[in-house]
């Protein structure tokens, strides 16, 4: 996370310096969008995280996580803290155009085994899509 924070923060000071010099640019956003699922319920928190989780760079760079945010407790848990989710979302930005890298690789279907838990490919992908806190995502 701390790395993450970093990354984030740089994004955002580097987006600011390409507008104040080139204003007509396009900025680009792009990243990997997974998505999970399974067929066990007791995996089902666990689906729920991973897929949330998909999407926390795009969250935090336009500004979506406070404590009202369905990850919060988890950014903060794993080291970000609330100066810097603050600075965040008072710097936040949101790209021109959004890419999102989506194939059937990127969807997994997971299970539990003797060994713990696996992750494979899903027997058919599902569409794409993206709302508020990500709900009925794929």
């Amino acid at each position: 996370m701390p790395v993450l924070n970093r990354i984030v923060q740089a994004t955002i000071r580097a987006t600011r310096a390409i507008r104040r010099l080139a204003p007509e640019a396009t900025v680009i956003l792009c990243d990997s969008c997974e998505h999970h699922h399974t067929r066990e319920p007791q995996l089902e928190p666990d689906v729920r995280l991973r897929n949330l989780r998909r999407f926390a760079v795009l969250d935090l760079l336009t500004g979506r996580v406070d404590q009202t945010h369905p990850l919060y407790k988890w950014f903060i848990s794993y080291g970000f803290s609330d100066p810097d989710l603050e600075w965040i979302k008072t710097n936040r930005w949101a790209p021109d155009v959004i890419g999102l890298d989506y194939y059937t690789h990127t969807e997994t279907q997971l299970e539990s085994t003797s060994n713990g838990l696996r992750q494979r490919k899903p027997g058919t992908a599902r569409p794409y899509t993206y709302g508020p806190y990500h709900a009925g995502l794929c």
